[in-house]
């Protein structure tokens, strides 16, 4: 870090007024010099600088002259004697500053550089008082009369004579996007996301913010509107109520990153939230006289969020989050009762979007719903390319989970997540996170996410669970080994 005068481009110059009380105290003021020097610091010191039988007082008046920005005054008992008394720096009695030579510095540059030119270091206190000599006043000091107050201190000296300040203010922020050019209304969840966020950053405890942020983005969820008119599917109603609720799905992708970064990630809280929105959707399906197509919206962005959380537990190494959340048993209620499920009961698509936004579109997408999240997603942190990943790495656990509910015969039905993104699958060449799955560093922290111990046990599993499908998903496009290197995973260091 080294600090440069103006125009100049020069190292900023500092000159060190002290007293050669003892060889001992000279060798520590020449000590911290020769530190301030390696860290920018264009630190000037009559040892290095005069010559015997070189006249102090006539150095020190030379140095007023080259512009000094900064004037470091090592402050002990006697060298406040002596510039109190104006007795000059002579011989060995060091270079001590006269009030002539402080008079002159003080004319110097503007009122603004004059009040920031001078700093005291204390090597010694007198009755538990700072050793300062008059023409000092009320002068900044920096205390260093023990080791432990040099080692403390020393950061704080090098930013005055840099003049980095210790607190910076942060960078202007985004203004938020409901007050940008016509003022709309913020989101629903505004108010709890920002008590959220200032937890996070603060260091607080965070889960009484996040169950009241996400109880508020249940509440946004569930108030989203059915998808028919007068009980004909209504299409452009769908979409309307999908971009309407962008702001609140962007919000939610921003918290969740800033939390992940932090971790601050709850996999309880966010289970329970998913859950109920799960629930939420059966029930109104259950009660309405309208037919399961009305509930598209809620379900297609239920799923997206799921997704956008899942591309952050991957890209901030959240798998701890993502493993407890996809291992946890959702309790969904149906038909009056309750039943034990797995977390692919969060994605449903139903058959009416999928034909409706085809015929609309004059096309025949395999997976319109992988249209549908392509031409949304729109954060550069985690792109269409992240969220094919995040379907991925959901897709196999789902079926890994399948795979064993067939082999075990557990109590709990088993819903699968049903892979929206995969018709892109095939036409990547290679999956970023299964190329690092090739180091057994990475891959061990994710052992747990798919239940196995080692990469020989998940490569086995993998092509069980996945096997044939993987070319059906991807509609014929490359193969399962190609694209997840299965053969290769953990055979690196």
């Amino acid at each position: 870090m080294t600090a440069v005068s103006g125009d100049e481009g020069t190292p900023i110059k500092a000159f060190v007024s002290y007293a050669w009380t003892s060889e001992d105290h000279v060798a520590r003021v020449r000590k911290l010099v020769d530190y301030l020097r390696h860290n920018g610091v264009d630190a000037i010191l009559d040892q290095y600088a005069l010559q015997p039988g070189m006249d102090t007082d006539r150095f020190m008046e030379q140095v007023a002259q080259q512009h000094v920005q900064k004037v470091i005054a090592i402050c002990d008992a006697t060298y406040v004697q002596k510039a109190n008394s104006r007795t000059g720096g002579v011989g060995k009695e060091g270079t001590i500053m006269s009030q002539h030579v402080y008079d002159q510095l003080m004319t110097q540059g503007s009122p603004d550089e004059q009040r920031r030119r001078f700093v005291a270091v204390i090597f010694g206190f007198t009755d538990g008082k700072p050793q300062l000599p008059a023409m000092f006043g009320s002068s900044l000091y920096i205390d260093m009369s023990t080791d432990e107050k040099y080692d403390a201190n020393i950061d704080r000296l090098l930013r005055f004579l840099l003049d980095q300040p210790e607190l910076v203010a942060p960078p202007v922020g985004k203004v938020p996007a409901h007050l940008q050019g016509t003022p709309t209304a913020a989101p629903p969840t505004w108010a709890r996301a920002q008590a959220f966020r200032r937890a996070v950053e603060e260091g607080r405890r965070v889960e009484p913010t996040l169950r009241a942020y996400l109880e508020e983005l249940q509440a946004a969820v569930g108030a989203l509107p059915p998808a028919v008119t007068d009980r004909q599917y209504d299409y452009p109603k769908v979409l309307e109520a999908a971009e309407a609720f962008l702001p609140v799905r962007n919000e939610f992708v921003e918290l969740m990153d800033l939390a992940a970064r932090h971790g601050a990630l709850n996999a309880d809280l966010l289970g329970d939230f998913f859950e109920e929105a799960v629930n939420g959707v059966v029930t109104q399906s259950e009660t309405s006289s309208l037919n399961r197509a009305t509930l598209t919206v809620t379900e297609l962005v239920r799923a997206e969020l799921m997704l956008y959380l899942t591309a952050l537990c991957i890209r901030e190494r959240q798998e701890d989050v993502l493993t407890a959340l996809t291992d946890r048993t959702y309790f969904i209620e149906k038909h009056g009762t309750t039943q034990p499920d797995a977390f692919g009961a969060i994605y449903y698509v139903s058959d009416e979007f999928r034909n409706e936004f085809n015929r609309l579109r004059a096309q025949r997408y395999k997976s319109p719903e992988a249209e549908w999240l392509r031409e949304r997603a729109s954060f550069a942190k985690v792109d269409f390319a992240r969220l094919q990943e995040a379907d991925l790495i959901l897709t196999v656990k789902s079926r890994l989970q399948r795979q064993a509910s067939v082999q075990q015969t557990p109590t709990r039905y088993t819903s699968m997540w049903y892979a929206p993104t995969a018709i892109y699958w095939g036409r990547r060449d290679r999956f970023d996170l299964f190329v690092r799955f090739t180091s057994r560093r990475v891959l061990q922290r994710w052992l747990p996410y798919f239940g196995v111990t080692t990469a020989a046990e998940l490569t086995v599993m993998i092509r069980a669970a996945l096997g044939d499908a993987y070319a059906r998903m991807t509609d014929g496009w490359g193969s399962l080994d190609h694209a997840l290197n299965v053969e290769a995973l953990g055979t690196l260091p």
